[in-house]
């Protein structure tokens, strides 16, 4: 689960599913899936240059990570 945090513009907090894991990022590095959804959600509100700097924390954390193509324009 991937929602806005309402304390702070283009920060976003997640959650497993099985709530065994949850944080906000930034600062806290989500699991690949949740980092991808952060991603399209902060895009989708409106904040390119924060899913820019997401999308570019995520490829230094999975380097071998393949772009979606609905990502691809944020490189």
């Amino acid at each position: 689960m991937v929602r806005p945090d309402p304390s702070a513009a283009a920060r976003y907090r997640w959650e497993i599913a099985d709530g065994t894991r949850s944080g906000t990022y930034p600062p806290d590095p989500p699991p690949l899936a949740a980092w991808v959804e952060i991603v399209r959600a902060m895009l989708h509100d409106g904040h390119r240059d924060a899913a820019r700097r997401a999308l570019a924390d995520l490829r230094a954390h999975h380097p071998d990570f393949r772009v979606p193509s609905d990502l691809r324009g944020l490189e």
